[in-house]
């Protein structure tokens, strides 16, 4: 039900294709004095220049010139940033004391994150394994998401590091799952080339796929047609600590934030009151406007199936469900007492308007708030649940049924 804005998500696309296009034409060429130039804070691409790659540098540079001029972003009159050119920096300076002032392309205004961003373009055309564009994966997805929580891009960033990195979307969704799944002692060999991508891939699925088959497993064994409906209400109903079926124990496993009342929403004043905190927050008022809120914004019986047949993490449903790809989802709600609203879904939180009040929930908190509706039967009744279960086990008996003639 969530608005896909058109406009924002070619304009992000646009900006991460042609930004150094676009910066371009805020440039100007000065010849800077070399002690005015500072390195960059962070630049990965020169972990692999040593001395003698300098040296043969400064070399080349005494006797064809300065070819291609370092690129700076202005602080100060005296303090300009390296953006690109680094390496020829380096080697002048360590080598070509002749130099006073070099020829540079200098910006001015532009954000650190847009001065990095730009360095990644400027050196998007080298060769790398496959094992280093995973470690520029993990710092490129680190920047695109600060720049869009600030504002400075507004297009997915899925694509978006497909582009820099010169890679497929299906290549990205493969470092995403690595790093989403895979222990940090796993990834570190990864970077270090001790470990493919596509085997550490391999390992991902092969884990999910283990984890599966152990849910639809324990399902098979305890969900038989003769007390398919026992299970529902016990899926449905409170479940109590004492309860020790499988039934009980896999279909949520993560006992964690069961509800929202661990951390309270927030509630303040909207845009048509004072600004600030309004009344404080109130489960009886709120809850039922959250629950309506959330089963209009999701398709609850996506949302049923990915907790019941996946058994995710809080950190997991968050991810994969939970929050908005595209940063930004939402649109106006009629609540059943006729009262018009809105719920919207940002990249740090749900917001739900109601009676010109204002809610914000972390989705941390939207995450307990689904649990409980699917434990208390709020989020589908018992026939759809009962529907979807039946389904998933027609499925994998199926499933099971070709793996058995393929063996025979």
């Amino acid at each position: 039900m969530g608005k896909i804005n058109v406009g924002n998500i070619t304009a992000g696309l646009n900006k991460v294709k042609s930004l150094t296009e676009a910066l371009s034409k805020v440039s100007h060429h000065e010849m800077i004095p070399v002690e005015y130039i500072e390195p960059a804070d962070n630049n990965p691409f020169a972990e692999n220049d040593t001395d003698e790659s300098r040296y043969e540098l400064a070399m080349s540079i005494q006797a064809n010139g300065l070819l291609e001029p370092l690129v700076l972003n202005k602080k100060s009159d005296t303090c300009y940033k390296l953006v690109a050119g680094e390496h020829r920096f380096t080697a002048i300076r360590q080598y070509l004391p002749e130099f006073k002032n070099i020829s540079s392309m200098v910006f001015e205004g532009i954000s650190d994150d847009e001065a990095q961003l730009k360095l990644y373009e400027a050196n998007r055309q080298r060769e790398y394994t496959s094992e280093q564009k995973f470690k520029r994966y993990r710092e490129l997805e680190l920047l695109l998401t600060r720049m869009k929580e600030s504002g400075s891009y507004h297009g997915p960033i899925q694509k978006g590091l497909a582009e820099l990195l010169g890679v497929s979307t299906r290549q990205i969704r493969k470092y995403k799952g690595i790093l989403q799944n895979l222990s940090e002692e796993d990834q570190q060999q990864v970077m270090k080339g001790e470990l493919s991508v596509d085997t550490a891939y391999q390992i991902v699925q092969s884990q999910k796929e283990e984890r599966q088959m152990s849910v639809i497993d324990s399902m098979n064994e305890y969900l038989c047609e003769d007390h398919l409906d026992k299970v529902v209400a016990n899926t449905t109903g409170p479940v109590r600590e004492e309860n020790n079926s499988a039934a009980g124990a896999f279909l949520f496993a993560d006992k964690q934030s069961i509800s929202s009342q661990s951390n309270t929403p927030t509630e303040m004043a909207t845009k048509n009151t004072k600004s600030g905190s309004a009344s404080g927050f109130s489960d009886s008022y709120w809850k039922s406007k959250i629950e309506f809120a959330i089963k209009r914004h999701y398709d609850a019986e996506r949302i049923f199936q990915f907790y019941t047949f996946q058994v995710p993490t809080i950190a997991e449903a968050i991810k994969e469900i939970l929050k908005p790809s595209c940063g930004y989802s939402g649109g106006s709600v009629m609540f059943p007492d006729g009262v018009h609203g809105d719920c919207t879904c940002r990249s740090s939180h749900m917001d739900i308007e109601y009676n010109r009040k204002h809610l914000q929930l972390t989705y941390s908190q939207v995450d307990g708030y689904v649990r409980e509706m699917i434990r208390s039967g709020k989020l589908l009744t018992k026939e759809e649940e009962s529907k979807l279960i039946r389904k998933r086990l027609k499925l994998n008996d199926t499933s099971k049924q070709s793996m058995d003639e393929k063996i025979d």
